[in-house]
């Protein structure tokens, strides 16, 4: 639809149309038209907002554009009129408002721009005739009337209203003119400042329930007074929306004599809540069970049918080759229906190509239907089905993760980063298949998290890992299945040592190895030992990390596994290297090196590199540290490891630093501490930019040294870190001592 509200519309005689739009305004007046639709009498919590809105609308800033983005019901078009009503009672529009609905997350009612054009030249008095059909022509016009409005002191303001793309909005955008644009993108790419509503907080959602409820009652009704509690539970269940809370005002407004109490108690049940949320009958009712209705009757009884069955799937959203699994049919035949589906607004495109999602209500309903429709046993059947499919290409996905894995032709990925693409797409669902798991499919509750592993520890999942961990050993202990109940300990020792919880780490890999030893499994045993010598070495018990790292060598030797051996020398060389055992350090890495060149293993030769480029660091070969963590950056950058590389670019910059190169070694720690950040890593970014605040120290560099090292500070401090906090502490107070600390600090800090 189309408003407007012009305070003087002018007759346009005559219109010259070409590169340049002329347009001639004799004072000849036509008919005012209809105004803007109405602002809401209640309205919470967006002053700030508005203001914002505001001072854009005046020209305080470098645009007049402003882009009001957020989620559906959160209340966009309300900020939006808010702020185009305020602005025309303040007179700064003279010539009044224009607004336009492009229902553009409606593809039925969608108005692409000629059309939005077209509407809005008519609506400011063109004639038909002197309206142009093409949209460089039509975008040419309506700038130049709105050019022309604001030279004769009729300014006019702009909002297009559920805006979906930049490329539907850009054509409607004047250059230099006040607009406000409404979408659930953000649309960052329209020149425009972008203001992002969040959903109401529970106080600011409290107060539009009482607002409302004083609009329609009185200040009597005293409800959400009396019970605040509830009036907060109230508003977590509605999710701060302010459309599901209008919902529910509207409901106890009509209603005197119901509780705020009862009212909570009845959203309470995510099964029963869109019976609760919905008012009013006829073209007066907002509800969305009505609404599904309506299209989910125009379904075929196969469309129906898969609609329903998308809601076993128990994650955010699925591809069309898992809901192809799920509905037993080919993925181009279901391509067709869930494009069918979507075309109905029963599901949306997803993110990428191939990939579909569900609005949280409506997959309520969804499973609703589904409950009333279809048997139990299907339900099981479908979901089975999905669990075996994720289990069958992760499997195949994480064997790209897997140096010695040498059998590309088997695999189902071409390469490890399209592998690493489809378990990045999936992850969200594959959290969501395990905990669905838990309680009736064991087995997948125990091996899907196994196999992810090496997923988890590449992409530093840590806390997730610890989860679905816990998922995992539950599961194999209720099957008795001890092996796998061993891995799970090992698993869960690797993602504890990842978020640093250490003593709790050393306890699961010691009940793995106990496990491992009681069943026979010397592969499991010397794993599980490798993995305790690296733990024990952070905790710097280092002879027992030595113990552990040798006799976790031996057992892969006697195994004849290489490559397993090779892992262990490489924790063994590191342990070595902080004993100050430097010639029994650089002979166990030069054979572990050698392992792993033979087999093609890059990781494994990167994280060689890496240490070895440390140990030369720690003894000041600071040339040859150099050389050798620039072989780590080249191997981390080939395989997309982010964290190695940091890792590679921390030890990079003291080596460059050691070699009086300070502001390459400041930008090399800059790029690690960012990268560090990226991987959720912020023990890692803390001792970058410690390292930072050293160099610059050394180079004199004193207020950029303090702000390196403040940050360290608050990054240890922000993670509980007050031991590593407090020794930056100690080195900021001398900051203004003597330099030439560099090279006696290298071994202390590194350690």
């Amino acid at each position: 639809m189309t408003h407007n509200k012009i305070t003087g519309g002018i007759f346009f005689s005559s219109v010259i149309q070409g590169r340049d739009i002329k347009v001639q305004l004799p004072p000849q007046v036509q008919t005012a038209l209809q105004g803007l639709p109405t602002p809401s009498p209640t309205f919470v919590s967006r002053e700030d907002d508005l203001g914002l809105l505001l001072n854009l609308l005046r020209g305080g800033s470098t645009t007049r554009r402003c882009v009001v983005a957020g989620l559906g019901g959160v209340g966009k078009t309300e900020l939006a009129l808010q702020a185009a009503h305020r602005a025309l009672a303040k007179g700064w529009f003279p010539g009044g408002g224009l607004f336009i609905d492009l229902f553009g997350y409606d593809p039925q009612r969608r108005v692409e721009p000629s059309a939005a054009l077209d509407r809005l030249l008519r609506a400011l008095g063109l004639p038909s005739e002197h309206i142009p059909a093409e949209i460089q022509d039509l975008s040419r016009l309506f700038f130049s009337v709105l050019n022309a409005f604001a030279q004769e002191g009729r300014e006019i303001v702009v909002v297009l209203d559920n805006v979906s793309s930049a490329a539907q909005a850009r054509p409607l955008l004047p250059p230099d003119r006040a607009v406000i644009v409404t979408s659930r993108h953000s649309l960052g790419d329209l020149d425009a400042r972008l203001l992002e509503l969040d959903d109401l907080t529970p106080e600011a959602s409290v107060e539009l329930l009482t607002q409302r409820l004083h609009l329609a009652r009185g200040t009597d009704d005293t409800r959400i007074a009396s019970a605040p509690d509830d009036a907060i539970e109230i508003a977590r269940l509605c999710g701060g929306l302010p459309l599901a809370l209008g919902i529910v005002a509207s409901l106890l407004s009509t209603n005197p004599n119901r509780s705020i109490v009862s009212m909570a108690t009845d959203l309470q049940n995510a099964r029963t809540r869109l019976d609760e949320l919905q008012y009013g009958r006829g073209e007066d009712e907002r509800a969305v069970r009505a609404a599904f209705d309506l299209s989910y009757a125009q379904l075929s009884s196969t469309e129906a049918s898969a609609l329903n069955l998308l809601t076993v799937n128990p994650g955010p959203d699925i591809s069309t080759e898992a809901a192809a699994v799920l509905t037993t049919m080919s993925q181009r035949r279901c391509r067709k229906v869930l494009e069918e589906l979507a075309r109905a607004h029963l599901i949306e495109h997803g993110t990428a190509e191939d990939r579909w999602r569900m609005h949280d209500l409506l997959r309520l309903y969804a499973a609703e239907k589904r409950d009333t429709s279809t048997s139990p046993d299907t339900r099981v059947r479908a979901f089975e089905a999905l669990m075996e499919h994720y289990e069958r290409v992760v499997h195949t996905a994480v064997r790209h993760l897997d140096p010695t894995d040498n059998h590309p032709s088997s695999r189902r990925f071409p390469d490890r980063e399209e592998a690493l693409t489809w378990l990045d797409m999936e992850y969200p669902n594959l959290l969501a298949a395990v905990s669905a798991a838990t309680d009736t499919h064991l087995r997948t509750a125990c091996d899907l998290p196994q196999m992810l592993w090496s997923f988890l520890n590449f992409r530093r999942h840590f806390a997730d890992w610890i989860l679905l961990g816990g998922y995992s050993l539950g599961a194999a202990q209720a099957l008795g299945d001890r092996r796998s109940e061993a891995k799970a300990l090992n698993h869960l020792g690797m993602a504890l040592l990842g978020e640093r919880k250490f003593n709790e780490a050393v306890d699961r890999y010691e009940q793995a190895a106990a496990i491992f030893q009681e069943i026979g499994d010397l592969e499991g045993e010397g794993m599980v030992l490798n993995n305790l010598g690296g733990v024990l070495d952070a905790i710097n018990l280092l002879d027992e990390a030595a113990a552990a790292c040798r006799k976790a060598a031996s057992i892969y030797g006697d195994l004849g596994d290489q490559h397993g051996r090779a892992r262990a020398l490489t924790n063994l060389a590191d342990i070595l290297r902080r004993s100050d055992e430097d010639e029994p350090a650089m002979q166990a890495r030069r054979e572990a090196l050698r392992i792993f060149r033979e087999a093609g293993d890059q990781h494994g030769q990167a994280i060689i590199m890496d240490n070895s480029g440390l140990h030369l660091l720690c003894i000041e070969q600071f040339d040859d540290s150099r050389s050798a963590c620039e072989e780590a950056i080249a191997l981390y950058t080939e395989l997309g490891d982010a964290h190695g590389l940091a890792t590679s670019l921390r030890t990079l910059g003291l080596a460059l630093a050691g070699l009086n190169r300070h502001q390459d070694a400041v930008d090399a720690l800059q790029k690690a501490a960012d990268l560090f950040q990226d991987t959720n890593d912020s023990h890692g970014a803390g001792l970058a930019l410690r390292a930072s605040g050293l160099v610059l120290k050394e180079a004199g560099r004193h207020r950029e040294a303090k702000a390196a090292y403040e940050e360290a500070i608050s990054i240890f401090e922000g993670h509980d870190e007050l031991d590593e906090a407090e020794s930056i502490r100690v080195v900021l107070a001398d900051l203004g001592r003597e330099q030439g600390w560099l090279r006696r600090l290298f071994r202390r800090w590194i350690h």
